[in-house]
């Protein structure tokens, strides 16, 4: 029997050979042999229940051979599994009339017919009857049970019968309903309310910590390996542990065993492991993204912010240094990196750069790499570490004991046997590839004999790779040679793997799949089937796996020898990789996903149902927040790879780098850095593309505002490229246009997913000027800088405590010494590069730069010490501020003392008083007092006076350097009564004549000067700090030729600078400096700067809302902007220009100027006090004066002091202050004066004592202690009281008297009928202006009641402000009803409130506060109080403004960024940050639109919010400046944007 039944079995495993027809083309054969089969089928199943029992015994055994799939599927996920009511859904459609029609073509399709006579199938039918009823109904809920009622159609179910379609309607709502609701729990069981960027570490944690176990778990023997890792690890050695071997030896297996082990390794401590896997994630294969997951863990490990953490390769490679060096006696550290050959070429990572020269104590390293040179891992860790050999171990070939053992160990876990002949063929083959990964391989292949199996076929090739191509042939041969190709190319051809339903996807868009798939199913849509890919997969689930990988889990190949056999074989062989590439491009890009795909000539096609590969998914569920983003990182990540790699460079540029939306979605869902690397390797291909240069250098200056805040991505390219873009325009039509691609890119912009405040014109740096590089590596602000005497490696200190050298070749920290104080001022070089001088606030250190210790301390003096070196480096001289003491020490002799005197002094200044030159030749230094006229040579090893150079007594001396001809003084001159100017001045080094000068600019702003090795040069940070703007000043000292270059955003203090390669900048709170590399741009020309005043102001019209009027600063050009038409946003409709001079006031009211001018004595009053005599009063409409009025007798004041109550009415302050003057515009005359009068409410008897009561004082401090009180007289007692009283009288009289204040400040209602005065004092008044009346008095007499933050509404109802209470010691926020002069509300403890609005109807008040939060208040709610967090750079100070907009749902804010709030939702909508200094700002429109002006720039940028979404504004008012005949444009050519 038993051998009747391995008969049977060797038929059914060959019934394809005796069924010839059964792969034939032809239909009708093939239908004919399946009908055949299924006869024979049926026999060998009725066989197969007869003889089971007897031939296998045990149920469990037999039942597998007549149970049917769909049985086995139900007993794992419905009835063996718990509560399956949970994941189990049953649709149940039941035919009402299908027995009657067993004789149609369809019926067979709905249910079990017998093959032969159109009848049930009596077997099949019971077993279904079984299945629903016994089981499906017995472990599912009713709610989980659709059933549906059809009648029977001749076609089975038909969309044309109107029954079927309900029916058909029906089943897919109910089916969308069910897996929605499924998909929402799974999600609001998922998600992540903790920090993302945490979880995400964790997750990567997570897999290599299971890869490791999963490794660690299979290995066996190599003890003495061991053992070798073990004696590293509890050594002291310095240097990193290197495993080499060939591929397939066991590394991985042999390090995850020792990551382990290594904590029984430390008895008694606690160790931190730390291993990676390179290949096991999508991210351990670039260098960057790997180091910055192991700064990330080393900052949980040792309890470290990881806010510091960079995201760029340079400041990653020198973090990852200063991590590891965190580690400590208690708490060890063991770093694991597997297979170093695996990493990608980005970074050139396998040059191993980020691998410190020499580990910190307490810090082991374990590497494993391939030797093989092609990858260049093993060399360059040679090359690192020549001389440690014992650091190297090499895994041998596997010894044929162990290979036994694992062999008969994996046979008896899989319960297999193999014969003797099998074994031994195993063996033999084992012999000539003695490899760990052979063996298991070979094992694989084993598994597929049968002990009948014949011994010719018992075959094993000799090498892992050979032995891949054979497994890929068997699966050709089983499933399909054209399937099996496709799929293991795509796997091999992917970036980071494939997963389940992509593969499902690409299949299915593969004609050359589905032509060989259709020969063999017939499919009722164009797809592939999943059980095709499903069987595949599992015939290869020993050689695919699953590894995390852009929030997924893609399928790889186990190891690198299966992907190379899969290459040479799919991707190498004529060249096919670029098809591969192809498809799984177009199936990212989501090519056809809603089109039908053309089929064979068919220009019709089929749809294929594929994803639509969206850029990202919005979450809707209750718990999550509104609108939050799932990003297809998928997408992102495999997209542009596929597009480089099949060769389509314009698609990369039209659906990649030069679509905003991805770029967007890019930059949010993972960092700027990666977005940036596309950008480079495109670059890599054609470094000749403009628009991947213009976005990628755009993006480079955006780097800081980007990383923080991704969505302000549309605000920033905008903003720096929109004059670029505006102005590339063909010369002629046949042109092409420079930037082609950057154009869609705007465009895409100004209609974005998410919403943006877009700026009208160009108001950040643009790109095309140097670019920089970064060195960071500090973790707080650097406070000093300098470079050694070659200039190719710089010194920086920080407030982090430590000292940093860096190689400025490579950006590396090549050494760090720790506690060099936080308050480091100055540093400098001496002594041949071999010690670092550095100087505090009054305290001088000499360290070694070989050992980092500190050697000498001076700290005998309190003053500031300013230090410089001499003689070659070897003399130290210290300057000293306020004693003027010179002090010099020889580094070379103990560093002993050699001077210690006086120097002339002289200073003006009392802090920072001495410039000295930072370099010197022989023993001379030179240094002066800053803004004098004369410097001084000085011996620094004699003390001897050698020059005295003097300049002009207008000279003011700021910096000082030396060459080997000139002492170089940079001076600062008076030019053009309001302008400085620099001028360096040049003497003789050998005699020290004055020689000649070299002039500068009036741009120029120098602090500290820099010589370059030559002496040809001399350069200096040249900083704005009102601009917030730097560049580097550079003087020819021979051409005398004078240039700014390397323009950048804020403002650098520190720099240093000796190579043109390496000049170095930072700004005051700079974690990184700035590298810039001036080689070749130090002797080209270019352009001069010119001052350009901003804009002062910015006023929006009241009668035609749609323009603007600006006022330039110093009294510079007025221009009037029409920001509701689009084509005139660029550019002013009217300037005018000289209205004004320098000492005029200038006001300015709908299209009226009001100019006061002719200021002078007057001449109808004694006082020798100036006046202006004369108004003018300018149409800007009209472009004329229409109005002249003279003798007039004002007081000049700041303008801000002046209002125009309406086109014929100024107002102004009396020249006491004491009150108000309100002028006529018609006649010059005094129209009316508003005075306050107050009521004598504080008029006291002196003789009535008794009504003045003491005033008790809470939260003081007493002035007598319990015990003197106790015992204090009745007279005692009696004369305290008197002295209270006395001291309460004084008090209310000193508040009397401040009613006789003068006007410090007014505000005037919106409706101009009310105003309030502030008077320095603890009260304010209100004004009725129409009736000139005093109406009432704001007291509170322990509180200053000022209008420096401070609000009123509309209609002048209600004043909002902020004040201290002097009693209580609390600061309000108070809110005053002006109608009846009390307090309406008020709320304590909001201190340092920096700005504040209110609603026209003061139901809504908002302010803002240092500690970065806005708070809302409704003052007629109860507990309204709202508090909302600002965002990451939020920081408001003084000159900080909030606008309500849509009665008080919103609000602008500017506080140095601008941003708009929905305050309903206490969110911010979008922010705009500038990299230069914004003047003013406004809001226009009623509040849609926002205008602000900068510093030095000279028009005025609109910004609105703009998305797809957002409606068009609905533009009022006429065109009333003659821009209408001129633009050539209509209303609605506008189109609603800002392009021009």
């Amino acid at each position: 029997m038993k051998q009747y039944y391995f008969e049977l079995l060797k038929l059914v495993v060959h019934f394809s050979s005796h069924f010839e027809n059964f792969l034939k083309n032809d239909a009708g054969k093939r239908q004919q042999a399946k009908n055949n089969w299924l006869l024979v089928s049926r026999r060998l199943q009725k066989m197969l229940l007869k003889y089971a029992s007897e031939t296998l015994g045990e149920y469990s055994n037999m039942r597998r051979y007549f149970t049917s799939l769909q049985d086995l599927e139900l007993e794992k996920g419905l009835i063996g599994a718990e509560e399956p009511s949970r994941h189990c859904v049953w649709f149940k459609r039941t035919f009402t009339d299908i027995q009657h029609y067993f004789e149609d073509r369809k019926t067979k399709e709905y249910v079990d017919l017998d093959p032969i006579n159109p009848q049930l199938d009596p077997t099949l039918t019971q077993s279904l009857e079984d299945l629903a009823h016994d089981r499906v109904h017995e472990n599912l809920l009713k709610t989980c049970i659709h059933e549906y009622t059809i009648p029977w159609c001749r076609e089975g179910v038909d969309p044309t019968d109107h029954s079927h379609v309900v029916y058909l309607d029906k089943l897919c709502q109910d089916v969308h309903d069910t897996l929605t609701a499924s998909m929402e729990r799974q999600v609001k069981r998922s998600y992540r309310t903790k920090d993302e960027s945490k979880y995400k570490l964790f997750e990567e944690v997570a897999e290599h910590v299971a890869f490791c176990q999963e490794r660690a778990h299979s290995f066996h023997g190599r003890k003495d390996l061991l053992h070798l890792v073990k004696t590293y690890v509890r050594s002291n050695c310095r240097a990193p542990l290197v495993i080499h071997g060939m591929s397939g030896a066991g590394k991985t297996s042999l390090v995850a065993k020792a990551a382990k082990e290594a904590h029984k390794w430390f008895h008694g401590t606690s160790v931190a492991i730390m291993a990676r896997f390179v290949g096991v994630t999508g991210e351990s294969t670039n260098i960057r993204l790997l180091l910055r997951s192991m700064c990330l863990q080393l900052c949980e490990i040792y309890d470290r912010d990881p806010e510091g953490v960079p995201d760029d390769y340079k400041g990653l490679l020198n973090d990852f240094g200063h991590r590891i060096s965190n580690a400590t006696e208690a708490k060890p550290l063991v770093i694991i990196v597997d297979s170093l050959n695996q990493l990608t070429d980005e970074n050139e990572a396998r040059r191993l750069l980020w691998l410190p020269k020499e580990l910190p104590d307490h810090v082991h390293i374990i590497l494993s790499t391939l030797p093989d040179e092609k990858y260049d891992c093993f060399k360059n860790l040679k090359n690192l570490y020549p001389q440690i050999d014992e650091c190297f171990i090499e895994v041998p070939e596997l010894p044929l004991g162990d290979a036994i053992m694992i062999l008969d160990h994996w046979l008896n876990k899989s319960n297999h046997t193999l014969t003797a002949t099998q074994y031994d063929v195993v063996v033999a083959a084992f012999k000539q590839c003695p490899q760990p990964l052979y063996l298991k391989v070979a094992f694989g292949e084993s598994m597929h004999w049968h002990s009948y199996t014949h011994d010719g076929h018992l075959k094993l090739a000799n090498s892992v790779k050979k032995m891949a191509v054979v497994i890929f042939g068997r699966m050709e041969k089983i499933h399909g040679e054209p399937f099996v190709r496709r799929a293991l190319g795509y796997i091999t051809a992917a970036k980071n793997g494939i997963t389940h339903s992509e593969m499902e996807d690409i299949l299915s868009l593969d004609e050359v799949v589905l032509n060989d798939i259709t020969t063999h199913y017939r499919t009722p849509l164009r797809r592939c089937p999943p059980i095709a890919w499903i069987r595949l997969r599992l015939d290869l689930k020993e050689y695919l796996v699953e590894r995390a990988a852009d929030n997924s889990k893609p399928i790889r190949w186990f190891h690198t020898q299966f992907q190379e056999a899969a290459v040479e074989r799919y991707l190498n062989a004529r060249d096919k990789a670029p098809s591969y590439h192809k498809v799984l491009a177009e199936y990212f890009i989501g090519k056809w996903a809603e089109i039908p795909k053309p089929l064979g000539g068919s220009d019709a096609g089929v749809k294929r149902y594929v994803s639509d590969q969206a850029l990202y998914f919005e979450r809707t569920c209750d718990q999550l927040a509104p609108g939050e983003r799932v990003y297809n990182l998928r997408k992102l990540t495999e997209l542009p790879f596929h597009l480089i790699r099949s060769q389509q460079f314009e698609a990369l540029k039209s659906e990649c780098l030069c679509n905003f939306e991805w770029v967007l979605a890019k930059l949010t869902a993972t960092s700027l850095r990666a977005v940036l690397d596309d950008y480079y390797l495109a670059l890599e291909i054609d470094a000749k593309d403009t628009d991947l240069k213009l976005l990628s250098d755009a993006l480079q200056l955006s780097c800081k505002v980007l990383s923080r805040d991704p969505v302000q991505l549309g605000s920033q390219v905008i903003g720096r490229l929109h004059n670029i873009i505006t102005n590339d325009v063909p010369t002629a039509p046949q042109d092409p246009l420079k930037y082609p691609y950057v154009h869609p890119f705007f465009n895409q912009a100004y209609k974005a997913s998410i919403p943006t405040l877009i700026p009208s014109g160009t108001c950040l740096t643009q790109p095309g000027g140097l670019l920089f590089d970064l060195l960071s590596g500090h973790t707080e602000p650097i406070t000093a800088v300098t470079t050694t005497m070659d200039g190719l490696c710089a010194v920086t200190t920080s407030k982090d405590n430590t000292m940093k050298v860096w190689d400025l070749m490579t950006g590396r920290v090549t050494k760090s010494i720790v506690g060099v104080g936080s308050e480091t001022v100055l540093v400098r070089i001496a002594a041949n590069n071999k010690l670092a001088v550095t100087s505090e606030i009054n305290c001088l250190r000499i360290w070694s730069m070989m050992s980092g210790a500190c050697l000498k301390t001076v700290d005998d003096y309190i003053d500031h010490a300013i230090i410089t070196t001499a003689g070659n480096g070897q003399i130290l001289v210290a300057f000293f501020d306020g004693t003027n003491q010179m002090r010099s020490w020889d580094l070379a002799d103990k560093f002993k003392q050699l001077q210690d005197i006086q120097v002339e002094n002289n200073a003006v200044h009392k802090d920072r008083s001495i410039t000295v030159s930072s370099n010197a030749f022989g023993d001379r230094i030179m240094y002066a007092f800053r803004s004098t006229s004369s410097a001084h040579v000085q011996n620094a090893r004699s003390g001897k006076l050698v020059h005295t150079l003097q300049l002009k007594d207008s000279a003011a001396v700021e910096a000082l350097g030396t060459t080997n001809e000139y002492y170089v003084l940079a001076c600062r001159y008076q030019y053009m009564k309001l302008h400085e100017i620099f001028i360096l001045e040049l003497f003789d080094i050998r005699n020290g004549n004055y020689l000649r000068n070299v002039r500068g600019c009036t741009m120029d702003s120098v602090d500290e000067m820099y010589i370059n090795q030559l002496g040809s040069h001399a350069m200096c940070i040249s900083r704005s700090e009102a601009r917030n703007t730097s560049n580097i000043a550079v003087w020819n000292l021979e051409t005398e030729d004078h240039k700014h270059l390397a323009h950048h955003s804020g403002a650098s203090i520190i720099g240093a600078c000796v190579d043109f390669r390496f000049c170095l900048t930072a700004a005051a709170d700079d974690n990184a400096m700035r590298i810039w590399n001036l080689t070749s741009s130090i002797n080209r020309p270019a352009p001069k700067l010119k001052h350009k005043d901003g804009i002062e102001d910015i006023i929006p019209m009241m009668e035609n809302k749609r323009y603007v009027v600006a006022k330039a600063m110093n009294n510079g050009p007025v221009t009037v902007w029409n920001v509701a038409k689009g084509k005139c946003k660029g550019s002013a409709v009217r300037i005018e220009r000289g209205l004004v001079d320098g000492q005029d006031v200038m006001l300015i009211r709908n299209t009226q100027v009001v100019i006061l001018t002719d200021k002078g004595f007057s001449n109808v009053s004694e006082d020798t006090q100036q006046v202006f005599q004369t108004v003018l009063i300018y149409d800007l409409r009209l472009k004329k004066y229409v109005s002249k009025l003279s003798g007039l007798y004002i007081v000049p004041a700041p303008s801000h002091e002046y209002a125009l109550l309406d086109d014929n009415r100024l107002m102004g302050l009396a020249d006491n202050r004491s009150h108000f003057i309100i002028w006529s515009l018609v006649t010059g005359k005094i129209l009316y004066r508003i005075r306050p009068h107050f009521k004598d409410r504080f008029m006291l008897d002196m003789s009535m004592s008794k009504s003045v009561q003491p005033k008790r004082k809470r939260n003081s401090t007493a002035k007598m202690t319990p015990w003197e009180r106790r015992s204090e007289s009745t007279s005692a007692k009696q004369r305290r009281r008197e002295g209270e009283i006395e001291e309460e009288r004084q008090r209310m009289l000193n508040i009397h008297k401040e009613k006789e204040n003068v006007v410090e400040q007014y505000m005037i209602s919106g409706d101009e009928n009310v105003l309030v005065a502030s008077f320095y004092a603890h009260h304010l008044c209100v004004f009725d202006i129409p009736t000139q009346t005093h109406t009432h008095t704001l007291e509170n007499d322990n509180s200053m009641l000022l209008l420096y933050t401070a609000a009123l509404t509309c209609d002048g109802s209600y004043l909002v402000h902020a004040n201290y209470d002097e009693d209580t010691k609390t600061s309000y926020v108070t809110l005053w009803d002006c109608n009846s002069g009390q307090v309406r509300k008020r709320i304590k403890n909001e201190k340092n409130v920096c700005a504040i609005a209110i609603t026209d109807n003061a139901d809504r008040v908002v302010f803002g506060k240092e500690n970065n939060e806005i708070r809302v208040w409704d003052p007629f709610r109860v507990s309204s109080l709202q508090k909302i967090k600002g965002y990451p750079g939020f920081d408001f100070g003084v000159g900080g403004k909030i606008f309500l907009i849509e009665n008080g749902s919103r609000a602008v804010v500017f506080a140095g960024d601008i941003s708009l709030w929905d305050l309903d939702t206490s969110t911010v909508l979008a922010v705009f940050t500038p990299d230069m200094t914004i003047q003013c700002c406004n809001i226009a429109m009623n509040g849609k639109l926002i205008v602000f002006g900068l510093r030095d720039s000279p028009s005025v940028i609109i910004m609105k919010l703009m998305s797809r979404e957002i409606a068009a504004i609905n533009h009022k008012g006429a065109d009333i400046f003659g821009e209408a005949s001129t633009s050539g444009s209509s209303e609605n050519d506008d189109k609603d944007s800002f392009k021009s």
